[in-house]
């Protein structure tokens, strides 16, 4: 009576038209090219933790990792330099022995990632810091920041499923948001700023399912809805909280007189 399936956006169109074809509900769950802006407003500092804690806290391979910090231009510089830093700081390894970011699940996953270090280097990005593997036991790679990163470039506009983080400067909000939206993808967003009404802006205009002001994309709560728009989902049924069960449940009326 349904499919639901997480994966690649292509597949997930497959799924849709065969399922939809039989009139069955379809619970999509697919990419993403998860984007931070940081506003200048925000805590510099405060913010490049908040970037690092999203692109690098899980090896980049979640849905929800942010690839894209998008900044304003005066502070793009100290962020670059503030974000530089943290990935520095992050030490490869086993989590079980003091590693802050652990491997990449496959050797394939981690050629991949080296693929996309070269990409970008090819496509004129500044490599900041990190883009080699690790040589140790394990699909390692270093923490990677690009500056300087066109946001037409296959960089900032495929996903990459690994710990590489693109830094794209913007003049202010309207460019930020117009950037932020010009992916095909549309899952989590977020933004880090200090005025209120700015980051209430950003919830109304940011084409995501998922939005999170002064935090990192990554992490949910499984009572609240979860799923994206445009690739990312088929917009129809979210997963998680009362939604998901929505969408494993068929509603019965009943009239019933004694």
């Amino acid at each position: 009576d349904a499919a639901v399936f997480p994966g690649s956006a292509e597949v997930g169109d497959i799924v849709y038209d065969t399922a939809t074809e039989d009139g069955k509900r379809v619970q999509l769950e697919m990419g993403g090219k998860n984007p931070t802006v940081v506003s200048d407003s925000a805590d510099v500092e405060k913010a490049a933790k908040i970037v690092s804690w999203g692109a690098f806290g899980v090896t980049g391979q979640a849905c929800t990792a942010c690839s894209r910090a998008i900044v304003y231009e005066d502070v793009y510089d100290e962020f670059v330099d503030a974000i530089v830093e943290q990935a520095e700081a992050i030490e490869p390894g086993n989590g079980l022995e003091g590693g802050d970011m652990g491997p990449q699940v496959s050797k394939d996953e981690l050629e991949s990632t080296l693929e996309y270090v070269e990409v970008g280097q090819e496509e004129g990005a500044t490599l900041a810091t990190g883009g080699d593997a690790i040589d140790r036991k394990g699909y390692f790679v270093e923490p990677t920041v690009f500056a300087d990163v066109d946001n037409d470039s296959r960089l900032a506009q495929e996903e990459i499923f690994g710990p590489v983080l693109s830094v794209i400067p913007v003049s202010g909000y309207d460019e930020a948001l117009e950037v932020a939206n010009d992916v095909e993808y549309g899952l989590s967003a977020g933004i880090v700023t200090d005025d209120h009404t700015e980051a209430n802006s950003f919830v109304d205009d940011i084409d995501a399912g998922v939005v999170k002001v002064n935090q990192q994309t990554t992490g949910v709560e499984l009572h609240v809805p979860f799923g994206g728009m445009k690739a990312s989902s088929s917009e129809t049924f979210r997963e998680q909280g009362e939604a998901g069960l929505d969408f494993y449940t068929i509603s019965k009326t009943v009239y019933d007189s004694y």
